[in-house]
């Protein structure tokens, strides 16, 4: 071992700290071993190849493994499971005794997913802000859907996991975790990742539709959060803040646009934008729960036994316009077509005269332009004067904003 380690006399750190493993190639030679063991054939201990096919390691047991796979005896093998820890290539998933996770090692598979979500996929891509490099950059650079795994595994607050992972229901591309009697798959796909969510029957069970529409809005926003947090936090481990400035991670939808099946339709700029046009694409069904509050919908269970979003049809409203004010449609619409305001106007059928004129009154302000185009369209100053007033028409303007 001599030449591998170094004396470092450091101050308040115990003697047999201060030894330090200073030559990598020798670290990188037994790490391979140990991630490489997916191609290995000749294992044939019950500790091996249960962490060949799923990943998971016992401390008071890691000792087979290691010997199996040719670690060095000279390596501390505590010292080396603390390495994996350490470059977030593993998770500890219990304790005492200590079992660790590693994704990174999981085989190839055919994992099974349901094909019932409560929402549609959301999917993270990465836009290259020199674009004469996203042609040979177009997959996801390799380790950041393991780190982002293991990362999701590490998040407890306050000691408490907030994702469990499911190993035994896991594989290389795509890894299961449970999460408030969610299901959540995270799945890798080539130019993407993805995060398939779904709900099982006794989600919030004995509560009305609308508090739990409510809770899984909380819920996956949260989780949209803790991914884009995710995603970020590996970029910068493997690949330094140089990769994060010349990316843009883009946040969204297969796009439905027609052109191709592989781009995405993307949040920017508060707009809902195909990644390819730029065109304004539609942010409706099982999508908006990711990015919005609903209303109108509910969840229906179905005999998979999960539960899925089903739009029902408005209830009746008051068909005269002195039962609406602007401030009831701010209010109760707001957040669904405030960055959009000036698509609803056209919607409404107001006069695209007059919503220049309000833009340029209210400073582009999107609530006080909203406000102000209900208010015109109320009192028959939008320049049209035929549309019924009613709160049928605006939520069919709503709907195509």
């Amino acid at each position: 071992m001599l030449g591998l380690y170094a004396y470092f006399e450091l101050k308040e750190v115990p003697q047999e700290k201060n030894w330090i493993c200073t030559d990598v190639t020798f670290l990188y030679k037994e790490l391979a071993k140990i991630l490489t063991v997916e191609f290995n054939s000749n294992l044939h201990c019950l500790t091996s190849k249960k962490f060949q096919a799923s990943g998971i390691v016992r401390f008071d047991d890691h000792l087979n493994l290691f010997e199996e796979v040719g670690v060095s005896e000279d390596v501390p093998t505590e010292w080396l499971l603390q390495v994996l820890h350490s470059l977030g290539l593993s998770a500890k998933v219990r304790s005492d005794p200590d079992v660790y996770f590693m994704p990174i090692v999981l085989p190839f598979g055919n994992t099974e997913i349901p094909q019932d979500s409560a929402v549609d996929n959301l999917c993270f891509a990465f836009d290259y802000k020199d674009h004469s490099l996203s042609e040979d950059l177009l997959d996801i650079p390799r380790g950041i859907f393991c780190k982002l795994a293991v990362y999701l595994i590490n998040r407890k607050p306050g000691g408490i996991p907030k994702y469990k992972a499911c190993p035994g229901a896991s594989d290389k591309v795509t890894v299961k975790f449970t999460r408030n009697n969610l299901e959540l798959y995270l799945l890798e796909r080539p130019g993407r990742i993805e995060a398939a969510l779904f709900c099982k029957e006794y989600f919030l069970p004995n509560t009305e539709s609308a508090s739990r529409i409510k809770t899984l809005h909380e819920e996956c926003v949260a989780l949209r959060t803790d991914l884009e947090e995710g995603i970020k936090t590996a970029c910068k481990a493997l690949l330094g803040e140089a990769f994060l400035n010349a990316v843009h991670l883009q946040v969204g939808f297969l796009c439905e646009c027609g052109k191709d099946n592989s781009h995405l339709a993307a949040v920017k700029s508060g707009s809902f934008l195909c990644s390819l046009s730029e065109d304004l694409m539609p942010l409706k069904g099982k999508r908006r729960l990711w990015m919005e509050p609903v209303v109108n919908c509910s969840l229906q269970p179905l005999s998979s036994g999960y539960l899925v979003i089903k739009d029902v049809k408005a209830t009746t409203k008051p068909s005269s316009s002195t039962s609406i004010s602007s401030a009831d449609v701010v209010q109760i619409l707001g957040y669904k077509v405030e960055a959009s305001w000036r698509h609803f106007g056209v919607h409404l059928g107001v006069d695209c005269f007059v919503l220049e004129a309000i833009e340029l009154h209210k400073h582009s302000h999107p609530k006080n332009c909203l406000s102000s185009v209900v208010e015109k369209w109320l009192a028959f100053a939008d320049g049209t004067g035929e549309k019924e007033r009613s709160w049928e028409v605006i939520l069919q303007a709503v709907e195509v904003s």
